[in-house]
């Protein structure tokens, strides 16, 4: 029969499993706590981390844009009673935007808040920002936002021998949504001849879309509405091309919806802040990195 121990740790024992205790915790601890990415090119939803130091005259930074969507951008001075950095804004060729009767907030205010901005271009947009006092150091968060409005319904009549244009915007990623119904009483069965990307390639191609994203689905309701879902690979003007089967036209109703890609936000570091100023950890270094 085995003699139960009544034996007391020793206070050496007590004391290392504390201490292994005490790493576990903080292990977990440091894994809670997110690295932020380092870089000037920043996603929708990112939050984007900078400073101005005294001398410096500007900082800019990049996003990826995409024409017909609405853009809207927070930018905020992390410390108390000071203005937010002053914005430029230039689209994919250089031309400056005017943010003036888009600018939600108060001149001088510790935030600025720019609302639902009509991209015209797809591509790569900058924004450069400025400060106020070039005398006084100035730590600025910035995050933005695209969003897609959703197109009026329209009637189209489809053809056999015709191809009928719906034309639409998405972002890179983005999830799209496209419906043809057959008006009432009409005979209408439409069909999807092509779907073709921004530059006229094949949007549906297997080996472009997203290692993430589930295949283009094509489906048919019990009415003979007419539904096409796919993820864009890449960001601009999507064209689809409908018409219909033979000896079954007839007038439809198009609807189409786009909903911008979604995943988790990151934080952004740009190069001329340290990670360490906003109490995060360094990425590569959770001690001396950035020193």
């Amino acid at each position: 029969m085995r003699r139960q121990s009544n034996a007391i740790p020793k206070p050496g024992a007590i004391l290392l499993l504390t201490a292994l205790l005490a790493a576990s915790l903080g292990l977990v601890a440091c894994q809670a706590r997110r690295v932020p990415a380092v870089g000037t090119d920043v996603g929708a939803g990112d939050r984007l981390h900078g400073r101005l130091v005294q001398g410096r005259k500007s900082q800019a930074f990049t996003f990826e844009g995409v024409e017909s969507s609405l853009l809207s951008f927070t930018l905020k001075a992390d410390e108390a009673n000071q203005a937010s950095p002053d914005v430029t804004l230039l689209d994919p060729e250089g031309k400056p935007i005017l943010l003036t009767s888009h600018v939600q907030t108060a001149k001088g205010a510790a935030t600025m808040v720019v609302e639902d901005l009509i991209l015209l271009r797809t591509g790569t947009y900058q924004v450069t920002v400025t400060p106020p006092n070039p005398c006084q150091p100035v730590y600025w968060r910035f995050n933005h936002c695209l969003t897609f409005p959703q197109m009026e319904d329209f009637h189209v009549t489809l053809t056999a021998c015709g191809e009928h244009p719906i034309y639409l915007s998405a972002p890179r990623g983005g999830w799209v949504v496209v419906q043809v119904k057959p008006e009432r009483g009409s005979a209408l069965v439409p069909v999807f001849k092509a779907v073709k990307d921004p530059w006229g390639g094949r949007a549906l191609d297997p080996e472009r879309r997203p290692s993430w994203a589930p295949k283009p689905v094509v489906s048919r309701a019990v009415d003979g509405t007419l539904f096409l879902n796919f993820v864009a690979p890449i960001p601009g003007r999507y064209t689809i091309v409908a018409s219909a089967r033979p000896g079954k036209e007839g007038p439809a109703i198009v609807s189409t919806q786009v909903r911008p890609a979604s995943g988790p936000a990151r934080e952004v570091a740009h190069p001329n802040r340290r990670p360490q100023d906003y109490g995060l950890p360094a990425a590569g270094s959770a001690s001396d990195a950035g020193r």
